[in-house]
């Protein structure tokens, strides 16, 4: 009886820890994840409920969909940074194709109008206006992949772009020579070096002493690995946590269906 108790036991423990990892990492998705949403609509103004909804990366080929409800809104969560195609039809309807460009941590917002049609029709909007978030009060920018391979970064430690965004200070004060106190340090809004919180793909990266991981060198490496990265500094969502000075969030590279390749030189005289 006492074994069975046991087996019992240990089951019910292996349960709770698979639960917990699930959760875990649907939280740290979440963090970096973009989402789009949006309302469909006819050319009276009126909305479409029913409406088949559909986003494709244009790199990976990955998609998601929804449908929208009876007041013609969708929402598709959990979407890696990236270019994407937004798709809407219904029968009866020429179908609309939008494209769109994420962030991290993106939140977009859409307005798809579809057009009464006879025959199958698809029409493509290309070269759309940039996308204002309204739907998120922090404040925040994003360094992107193009400005971290084309801007000169000393040491390659692309923290330092982070000083390109208003509030952020850079602290260089040589308090210690433990390899702890190591590390890029960043005022942000005023706030002490280890205030600030560091994420690589939703996971916490931050040093013991608050700064960002480093090498023996004091400099960050691995730009070639990072797609981009959000720099918030004020106002950002509960889903950080662990910080009350700013949050630079990072998301790496994916694989894509396409091959590619980079390389760079390094000359002191």
């Amino acid at each position: 009886m006492l074994s069975r108790r046991a087996e019992v036991s240990q089951m019910r423990a292996c349960l709770v820890a698979f639960l917990v990892l699930v959760l875990a990492s649907t939280a740290v998705a979440q963090i970096t994840s973009a989402t789009i949403s949006g309302t469909v609509k006819d050319q009276t103004q009126g909305v479409l409920p029913g409406v088949d909804v559909v986003v494709k990366n244009v790199d990976t080929g990955l998609t998601r969909s929804a449908v929208t409800d009876g007041s013609g809104y969708f929402t598709i969560p959990g979407l890696p940074p990236g270019a994407y195609e937004t798709r809407a039809s219904l029968q009866g309807f020429g179908s609309v194709v939008e494209r769109v460009t994420l962030a991290v941590a993106q939140e977009a917002g859409l307005s798809l109008t579809l057009k009464v049609t006879g025959t199958e029709e698809s029409i493509i909007v290309v070269g759309t206006a940039a996308i204002v978030d309204t739907r998120s009060a922090a404040m925040s920018a994003v360094v992107t992949e193009k400005t971290i391979s084309e801007l000169p970064l000393n040491g390659r430690n692309y923290i330092d772009l982070a000083l390109l965004q208003p509030g952020v200070n850079s602290f260089s004060e040589k308090d210690s020579t433990s390899s702890s106190n190591r590390g890029t340090k960043l005022n942000i809004n005023g706030m002490s070096f280890r205030s600030n919180s560091y994420l690589l793909d939703g996971a916490n990266m931050r040093g013991y002493a608050g700064t960002a991981t480093v090498s023996a060198a004091e400099t960050t490496l691995g730009v070639d690995t990072i797609m981009e990265f959000r720099v918030v500094t004020n106002a950002y969502s509960a889903d950080y946590g662990r910080a009350m000075g700013g949050v630079i969030s990072l998301v790496t590279k994916s694989g894509t269906n396409h091959a590619r390749g980079s390389g760079f030189e390094f000359f002191r005289d």
